[in-house]
């Protein structure tokens, strides 16, 4: 118990604030409920209590001392934004929006509101509506680098990248030392496929915080774009040090593993990212398609069946499953497996691919070329989906037709060496030998050149 003899509200109110200052938020605590025992008509330490409450992160607790606060002083702005941000706390966003409305209605020139309430209508998805209450904070506060930050926040979430970067500009002329804005910057400039700039953002934010997480993490991730794995594993190595229960910077890591096709390292990572976060569907699906690539197509099936069963509108699990039944020649559920996907997403040319190629198995040709013929309805660059096409065409001896594809395929992919291969056996088939000669050179050519 707190030492302080008084029987005066407003002193133990006051005691409690001295508390509050100092982080001593139990003794504060203790000392505004003093006040209110002696005096439960006094707003302030309601008000008070509450704000600790908030620091505590007990929302709930506070929500109760703002109610009761706003009973008794039903006209301060500042209890309904506090009480807001303790519902924004328990993402309670609507409710949180009706309290800011009110602090609003009541002060329109308290930035604060503005500020808090663009923040839940960006977390509620709402850029627009939480660019329109940052500009107007920032109209009253014009020095707050926080509210250039988010406001870049929300515009990097409606895709407006550039004016994302001018907001983040102006965030760090204000506060040239915090890193949290440079790498938010930084991820913004990787949106824009800057990566030497994302890079740099991400360098001064470890140089401003050499434990920034998510400046290690972002790092890693430019630098995988530019193809420069080992220096993303080393980041990711170092995010990892800094936060080893981080179930994404694990799954991350895999990625690149993947990229490099050091599968077993890739799986062990995905592994580990399963086990922080057992409900991590993509890991289950990047799993899968390791063990796909090392051709343990069993492990492959359960990977894709637990991901499938985390999240059943998974358009990539199906699809890669379907292609693992394809390689254990159990074609009627590939097509299974791909109807699924299209069901998912009737916009998915490589589904209708995959699925024409596992007609073409079944001998089912006709029904095959009505798949590709959507593949390519749906991309008229897909130089597999001629390709493919083409080789239910020559099954079907209709080598013409065939040829027309593998002359599309080859002019969308000049080093695509299985439509030279397709082509030359076509123009076999039809007797014209020198043509077939000269199709299947070209493959040689390609590898001497590569």
């Amino acid at each position: 118990m707190i030492e302080f003899e008084s029987e005066n509200a407003l002193e133990y109110n006051n005691r409690g604030l001295d508390y509050a200052d100092l982080e001593q938020y139990e003794q504060a605590i203790e000392a505004f409920s003093k006040a209110i025992d002696l005096d439960p008509n006094f707003s302030q330490p309601y008000k008070n209590r509450g704000w600790t409450y908030y620091n505590l992160d007990q929302p709930n607790r506070s929500i109760e001392d703002y109610n009761k606060a706003i009973a008794l002083d039903p006209e301060d702005a500042f209890s309904y934004n506090n009480r807001g941000l303790a519902y924004a706390d328990l993402e309670q966003y609507e409710q949180a929006i009706e309290d800011y409305n009110k602090a609003i209605a009541l002060d329109s020139d308290f930035s604060w509101p503005y500020k808090n309430r663009g923040w839940a209508y960006y977390k509620f998805r709402q850029p627009n509506r939480s660019i329109e209450d940052y500009n107007k904070a920032i109209a009253l506060d014009p020095e707050d680098a926080f509210s250039y930050s988010n406001r870049g926040l929300a515009y990097a979430y409606s895709e407006q990248y550039e004016q994302a970067i001018e907001s983040y500009n102006k965030a760090i002329a204000l506060d040239p030392n915090l890193s949290l804005f440079y790498t938010n910057r930084g991820w913004i400039y990787d949106k824009l496929g800057e990566s030497d700039r994302s890079i740099e953002d991400y360098n001064k934010a470890i140089e401003l915080d050499p434990e920034d997480v998510i400046a290690y993490d972002n790092r890693a991730a430019a630098y995988s774009d530019l193809e420069e794995y080992n220096r993303a594993i080393e980041d990711y190595e170092k995010a990892i040090e800094l936060d080893p229960e981080n179930a994404l910077t694990y799954y991350n890591r895999g990625l690149v593993y993947t990229d490099l096709e050091q599968y077993n390292r890739a799986i062990e990572d995905y592994s580990k990212a399963i086990e922080l976060d057992p409900g991590y569907a993509p890991a289950y699906n990047n799993c899968g398609a390791a063990y796909t690539d090392l051709e343990q197509y069993q492990r492959a099936v359960e990977d894709f069946n637990k991901a499938i069963e985390l999240d059943p509108e998974d358009v990539i699990a199906y699809n890669n499953r379907g292609k693992v039944y394809g390689y254990l020649e159990e074609y009627n559920r590939a097509i299974e497996d791909y109807d699924k996907a299209i069901g998912l997403n009737p916009e998915d040319a490589l589904a209708y691919v995959n699925r024409g190629k596992a007609y073409g198995y079944l001998g089912e040709h006709d029904r095959a070329i009505e798949s590709f013929d959507k593949a390519i309805e749906l991309d008229p660059e897909y130089a597999v989906a001629y390709n493919s096409r083409g080789t239910a065409y020559s099954k079907l001896e209709e080598y013409h037709r065939a040829i027309e594809d593998f002359d599309k395929a080859l002019d969308l992919d000049p080093e695509y060496a299985l439509a030279y291969y397709n082509r030359g056996e076509a123009y076999g088939y039809l007797g014209e030998y020198n043509r077939s000669i000269e199709s299947l050179g070209k493959i040689t050519e390609i590898d001497l050149e590569m």
